[in-house]
């Protein structure tokens, strides 16, 4: 979430989430109410009592995203592959059987009754 809300700033769009028309930092941080936005559950596990959701959230801006994070998000979004530890991208392998990590550079080994070689051309 600070991610998505933070790219306005990025873009140096404006100077603060609640800034920017098109963001849900309104209705998350000050409780703005909308209809075009619907709660996310990740959203509402920051706590039960909406007053306290509404700080927490704000709270979350307070950090900000470092250099490596950012570049680990854009590389995922980019290559439409899964951010997350090792054991998380195992089970998305598992349901999705999509490759949720990042190939290997070079040509793939082609094995035989023999042993294993490198095709090269």
């Amino acid at each position: 979430m600070r991610y998505i809300e933070t790219n306005p700033l990025r873009a140096q769009l404006v100077e603060h989430p609640a800034e920017y028309l098109w963001s849900s930092y309104t209705a998350n941080a000050q409780g703005t109410n909308s209809s075009l936005i619907q709660k996310h559950p990740v959203y509402l596990s920051l706590d039960n009592d909406n007053n306290n959701r509404l700080k927490n959230y704000r709270d979350l801006f307070q950090q900000h995203i470092n250099e490596e994070l950012l570049e680990d998000i854009r590389n995922s979004l980019n290559q439409e592959l899964v951010l997350g530890r090792s054991n998380f991208k195992d089970k998305i392998d598992q349901i999705t059987s999509r490759q949720t990590r990042r190939a290997k550079a070079g040509r793939p080994k082609v094995e035989d009754e023999r042993g294993v070689y490198i095709v090269n051309y």
